[in-house]
């Protein structure tokens, strides 16, 4: 999938995606995949839930222009 975000204006943002792979429209960790930006690992607590990583390690720069990135899905 292909998607393009208008900006307000260039400097530091940070992405995340969700796929909702049943359609329900809530979260459901067992099965829903979750990306962002600069594609850092997403880790459990105690195995369990998944905890989000820190936005220094989804910060990017987005200049004047197109900024390209690719987001890979995870599933945990």
């Amino acid at each position: 999938t292909t998607v393009c975000v208008p900006l307000p204006a260039t400097g530091d943002f940070a992405i995340a995606v969700q796929h909702d792979a049943n359609g329900n429209r809530q979260t459901d960790v067992s099965t829903d995949g979750a990306g962002m930006s600069n594609n850092p690992g997403i880790k459990k607590i105690l195995g369990l839930v998944p905890r989000p990583p820190s936005v220094d390690k989804t910060r990017f720069t987005a200049g004047p222009g197109v900024t390209r990135m690719t987001i890979s899905m995870q599933y945990l």
